[in-house]
């Protein structure tokens, strides 16, 4: 499986080059985040992916062979390469947390592993 990290470079290229495909069946989910819509790259292997309207976007999917480190990895380097600019980072066991700014916006990563191979990802004001 490709690292978080370049299949976050992919999809940012991918978006730059005007949405093709770079990386063969990869997945994106289109979230308004303040600034402005986006689509980020989701996690490889993401099986019963379920979105929802929780803050600026929430995703819930099961991905076996992770941890929360990788899954967190792969959206946070997105959103440092879409600009956002992180001023903490946290973890604390199955949590972590993350805030950014950008152009005086405010944004929280927040991922979390409530379950074996159940992971959620939100993005929050």
């Amino acid at each position: 499986m490709p690292h978080p990290r370049r299949l976050a470079l992919l999809a940012l290229a991918s978006l730059a080059l005007g949405g093709c495909s770079l990386e063969s069946g990869a997945q994106t989910t289109p979230l308004a985040l303040p600034g402005g819509l986006v689509a980020l790259i989701d996690y490889p292997g993401a099986q019963q992916l379920h979105r929802s309207a929780r803050g600026y976007g929430t995703l819930d999917f099961q991905v076996s062979h992770a941890d929360l480190r990788r899954v967190f990895d792969l959206y946070d380097a997105q959103l440092l390469a879409l600009g956002w600019v992180r001023t903490e980072r946290v973890f604390i066991g199955d949590r972590a947390f993350a805030h950014y700014t950008r152009k005086g916006r405010v944004l929280v990563l927040e991922v979390t592993h409530p379950a074996l191979d159940s992971y959620r990802v939100a993005f929050l004001p």
